[in-house]
């Protein structure tokens, strides 16, 4: 029994301390652009077009902040730039292969939607044809997006405001 608590105790000593190593790695200059460059050539392979990310840390407990994210849309154009990205995760879905987003915020960004006539398709359409299933029998989407109302002030703008080109 006394040998079964030492195992236990050592199990979680063990993965405290490597949570907390990997969170002060993940705080230096050099794995921070390291995650950014490896970050951004996957999304870049999955989206078929350029993304730039300069930084990426890990914030407190279930949140990645990703800094100066930018994608140009197939046309080679600016489609999205933000200075501070951030996405709450949920780490124990990633290890049933999935991707659980709770929330996303988007600081400084500027977003600009198009469609060269009534009858072609936004140049964002090929984000959301990357993110839906390949398999057909499957109706379950990846992601669920689920928008709330947001009132903004124009008499006090804040920084986290995106400006919107459509």
């Amino acid at each position: 029994m006394k040998r079964i608590k030492n195992i236990i105790n050592t199990t979680i000593l063990g993965l405290l301390f490597l949570f907390i190593l990997i969170n002060l790695l993940s705080h230096t200059e050099m794995v921070q652009r390291f995650i950014a460059s490896q970050l951004a050539s996957q999304l870049s392979k999955k989206l078929g077009t350029e993304v730039v990310i300069s930084k990426v840390h890990l914030g407190i407990l279930n949140r990645i902040i990703i800094d100066h994210f930018n994608i140009t849309d197939q046309k080679n154009k600016k489609l999205l730039l933000a200075k501070r990205f951030t996405v709450k995760i949920n780490y124990l879905s990633l290890l049933r292969g999935e991707v659980n987003i709770s929330s996303i915020q988007l600081f400084g960004a500027d977003i600009n939607l198009y469609k060269k006539d009534k009858y072609s398709k936004y140049n964002f359409q090929f984000l959301i044809d990357s993110l839906q299933s390949k398999d057909s029998t499957n109706n379950t989407p990846l992601f669920q997006f689920i928008c709330t109302p947001t009132k903004i002030d124009s008499k006090q703008p804040e920084s986290n405001i995106a400006r919107f080109i459509y």
